[in-house]
C-alpha cells in the first residue's frame, strides 16, 4: 500500500486528548510569575517642579479673574455715565430689549410659557385668564438715574380695556406701583411723568421696571367669565423732561 494512503488512514486523536492538551497548555502559561514593571517614581527635583508649576497656573487663573472683574467694571461704569447722558433712553425696541441696558426680559407667573412674538415687531404678552397673575420683568445692568425722565410705552391690548401696572424697583429693594392703565386696541403712546416718584424711591439708582398684566374691563354680567389677556408691547424708552 503506499505510504500517502497509509498516512491517510491513521487515526486522529480523541476530542478527551484534544481538551486535555488544551488544559494543560493554558493552565501551565497561567502558572508562569509575570514580571512586575517597576515605576520609576518622581525625583524631589521633579516633585518641586510640579509644585511650581500648579502654584504658577492657580496664581494665573486668579490673576485673570481680577482682571476681567475689573475691567467689567469699569465697562458698566462708562457705559451707565454714557446712558445716563442720553436724551432718550431707549429700553425696547420694536419688540427687542436694548443689551445695553437691559440684562434680558424675565416672564413670571402665569406669563412663562404662554408668551410669544407674534406680531411683526412687538412682544405679545399673554396670560390665558385675566385674573391671573403674569409680570414681564426687565432687570437692569446696572442702576439708572430717572430723574428729570419719562417712562413711554407704545402698547395696545387686543380687545381694549386691558390693564397694566408699572412698577419701579430701587438699589435697595423698595419698589413703588406707578399707577394702573388701560390699554386700547389701538397703538397708543402712555407716558407716566416720574418725578415725584422721587419722595418714595430711590429715583437716582433704578435696577429693574416690571410690567404686572391681567385683568380686563368688562361688563359685570362678564366679570367672572375666563378671557386670555393679551397685550402688544412695542417700544419703552426714558426720554428727559423737557
Amino acid at each position: 500500500m503506499p505510504k500517502t494512503l497509509e498516512g491517510t488512514r491513521r487515526s486522529f486523536p480523541t476530542e478527551d486528548v484534544l481538551l486535555e492538551h488544551i488544559a494543560s497548555t493554558y493552565f501551565a502559561k497561567k502558572s508562569r510569575p509575570k514580571t512586575k514593571s517597576r515605576k520609576k517614581s518622581p525625583s524631589l527635583k521633579d516633585a518641586a517642579f510640579m509644585v511650581v508649576a500648579a502654584g504658577t497656573i492657580v496664581a494665573a487663573i486668579g490673576f485673570i479673574l481680577i482682571v476681567s472683574s475689573i475691567t467689567n467694571k469699569n465697562y458698566n461704569e462708562l457705559l451707565r455715565k454714557k446712558i445716563s447722558a442720553l436724551q432718550v433712553i431707549p429700553l425696547f425696541d420694536k419688540g427687542a430689549i436694548n443689551k445695553d441696558v437691559v440684562k434680558r426680559l424675565e416672564l413670571l407667573g402665569y406669563a412663562r410659557g404662554v408668551s410669544s412674538k407674534a406680531a411683526k415687531d412687538a412682544l405679545v404678552l399673554k396670560n390665558p385668564k385675566k385674573y391671573n397673575w403674569a409680570d414681564a420683568l426687565l432687570p437692569l445692568r446696572f442702576p439708572v438715574d430717572l430723574n428729570s425722565r419719562t417712562l413711554n410705552l407704545s402698547i395696545r391690548g387686543a380687545k381694549g380695556g386691558e390693564k397694566i401696572t408699572i412698577i419701579l424697583k430701587d438699589s435697595s429693594n423698595r419698589s413703588l406701583r406707578l399707577g394702573e392703565l388701560y390699554l386700547s386696541s389701538n397703538w397708543r403712546t402712555e407716558s407716566i411723568p416720574l418725578g415725584r416718584s422721587k419722595n418714595y424711591i430711590d429715583l437716582a439708582n433704578i435696577n429693574a421696571i416690571r410690567i404686572e398684566y391681567g385683568r380686563i374691563g368688562e361688563a359685570p354680567s362678564e366679570k367672572d367669565s375666563l378671557i386670555e389677556t393679551m397685550i402688544y408691547l412695542k417700544d419703552i424708552n426714558l426720554p428727559k423732561e423737557a
